[in-house]
């Protein structure tokens, strides 16, 4: 089910892409931002660990025309949950290829954006019981949609928010908090953050 939907959304993104010819104003140009978010993760069944924390996420994007960009991002997350000296780490690395598109509003400062991400999660968790310790590291395949509002500040920068949910499923083969459980990293990601354009 899952695979049907990410074939049928790159398909969409790809007839979009295919139906817009070059703009005059963003067309050739880049652009380098950071964001700042909190990401809930669903994790696996454990009512004690909440599995949320902040990301911190760079992205890149190019302006093929005014309102399509495709471009890349690596990003950053970890949470850990501790117990009468037990302790349990999962860190996600998510390196992805993004499509944006951007609506045209009379208000030329204001960008409201739609977008996909596509790409590797790369995903590591530790168990340490104090004397002993053991990790395992995997790096599946996963997407993220959402959207969010750019504000033009300057020529040159823009400010940020954005909502985006992660689909990705985790199935570690020996480390994990509940053995017999897959783990599902699905979840809101709430952020902010600032573009530079060049």
């Amino acid at each position: 089910m899952k695979k049907s939907l990410t074939i049928s959304l790159i398909a969409v993104f790809v007839l979009s892409l295919s139906s817009f010819v070059l703009a005059e104003d963003l067309a050739g140009k880049s652009s380098l931002g950071v964001d700042l978010s909190y990401f809930s993760c669903e994790g696996w069944d454990n009512d004690e660990w909440d599995q949320a924390g902040l990301m911190v996420e760079a992205k890149y994007r190019y302006f093929i025309n005014e309102n399509i960009a495709l471009g890349g991002s690596v990003g950053y997350w970890s949470d850990t949950y501790e117990d009468n000296g037990f302790e349990a780490t999962l860190t996600i690395i998510p390196i992805l290829v993004n499509a944006d598109y951007f609506f045209t509003l009379d208000n030329e400062k204001l960008k409201p954006y739609v977008g996909l991400g596509l790409g590797l999660f790369n995903s590591t968790v530790k168990l340490d019981w104090g004397t002993d310790s053991n990790d395992e590291s995997i790096s599946p395949f996963g997407f993220r949609l959402g959207g969010g509002v750019e504000y033009q500040v300057s020529p040159k920068i823009s400010i940020s928010g954005n909502l985006k949910y992660q689909i990705l499923s985790l199935d570690f083969e020996e480390n994990t908090p509940d053995p017999d459980e897959e783990g599902d990293a699905n979840g809101l990601i709430v952020g902010a953050g600032v573009n530079l354009l060049f």
